[in-house]
């Protein structure tokens, strides 16, 4: 009789099939006995943290992230994350400085940007938004959100041809994202291109 031990990368890829499949209690109790196996299993911590984030747990988030960075202090991928989480909480000053620190491990860290430019926009900061927008779509060309995002800040600053050429870009690369629709047809509202604004409201 051959006898199986059960190792933390088993349970580890384990919680991440179920966290794919938005079974998020499922995926912490499979990451919870990743790290009862292995306490300095940073990537556990992290997409525990993950998970209890999709749960609205942000507490428990915060504490897995501290972890993971505790074990690992250049993990740029749980900064991001806490920043995320941080910004969830509305503790912006948080989140940028979590941001800051990831994109001082990973200066081509494109999704660290576009959240960061999720923060700025968020305290208002269109300008900076937009720059961070740009730096995301310069170092990964068919990032829809950050177009779209992009397209929302610069609408704010009532840039309305910029607005529009960023929404084009984001459709241009996903085609089905009903959000840009109706993005795109606020501001053609604006433009007084009617007809244009129903066909965008009626796509998306």
């Amino acid at each position: 009789v051959v006898v199986y031990a059960q190792k933390s990368e088993d349970y580890f890829n384990s919680g991440l099939s179920k966290a794919k499949i938005k079974d998020y209690k499922g995926a912490i109790e499979e990451f919870d006995k990743a790290t009862k196996l292995d306490a300095n299993f940073a990537e556990a911590y992290n997409n525990r943290g993950l998970a209890n984030a999709a749960m609205k747990n942000y507490k428990g988030a915060i504490i897995d992230y501290d972890k993971a960075l505790e074990i690992h202090p250049y993990y740029a991928e749980a900064y991001n994350n806490r920043g995320v989480t941080r910004q969830e909480q509305q503790d912006y000053q948080g989140a940028l400085a979590d941001y800051n620190r990831a994109l001082e491990i990973n200066s081509m860290y494109a999704e660290v940007y576009n959240n960061r430019g999720v923060t700025k926009y968020y305290l208002h900061d269109f300008k900076g938004a937009i720059a961070d927008y740009e730096k995301a779509v310069s170092i990964n060309p068919i990032y829809a959100e950050a177009y779209n995002n992009m397209g929302v800040a610069k609408f704010y600053i009532k840039d309305y041809t910029g607005a529009v050429a960023n929404y084009n870009q984001a459709l241009e690369i996903k085609l089905s994202y009903a959000e840009v629709y109706y993005n795109r047809g606020i501001v053609n509202r604006m433009l007084l291109d009617y007809t244009g604004a129903i066909a965008d409201y009626s796509q998306a």
